[in-house]
């Protein structure tokens, strides 16, 4: 019983880790000023609330979470940088 109850947690490490690093490649190779949903295209974006531990996480990277307005779809994406004067 304690077996797979270790096995379980070391399978849910994993998923989380793979979940992270796809996330932030995903970022990192999508340098575009304007969002666009990684679902459907769209540029209907609005920013997401802060509720879960990855975006602690994430914004330590200097990303937001973003919802797509079309098909609410919860991603993250850089954050948009201050236009320089």
């Amino acid at each position: 019983m304690r077996k797979r109850y270790i096995a379980g947690l070391i399978l849910l490490g994993f998923f989380l880790l793979y979940a992270f690093v796809r996330s932030l490649s995903n970022i990192l190779l999508s340098g575009r000023a304007t969002a666009i949903c990684p679902r459907c295209g769209s540029t209907n974006i609005n920013p997401s609330k802060k509720r879960q531990a990855p975006d602690v996480l994430f914004r330590v990277f200097g990303c937001i979470a973003c919802r797509c307005s079309i098909c609410s779809y919860r991603f993250y994406r850089p954050r948009p940088s201050s236009p320089a004067i």
